[in-house]
């Protein structure tokens, strides 16, 4: 990118449980460095985004999980009841 476009830029990774999933890049004009304290904003940027992109894959799970869940209790012909451990009725 650096000889490309002739900028000075910051690379960062965007993580979650898998690995990188993605780059954060930050482009300033190429006569202006980065001081270290926009690294470390950039860096807890990079760090919030990977947690933000972590938790959407969490939810796209959980919800992949209670879709092949109703699927499930759906495709049973039999009456059947799931009770918490208070007898209430969480699933018929």
């Amino acid at each position: 990118i650096n000889s490309e476009l002739n900028y000075n830029h910051l690379e960062l990774s965007i993580t979650n449980y898998n690995g990188e999933v993605g780059r954060l890049i930050f482009m300033r004009d190429k006569n202006m460095t980065f001081r270290r304290d926009e690294i470390d904003f950039f860096n807890r940027i990079s760090e919030a985004v990977s947690l933000a992109v972590q938790r959407i894959f969490l939810f796209e799970e959980s919800e992949k999980a209670h879709r092949q869940w109703m699927t499930t209790f759906q495709s049973i012909p039999a009456p059947f009841l799931i009770i918490d451990s208070n007898f209430h009725i969480i699933q018929s």
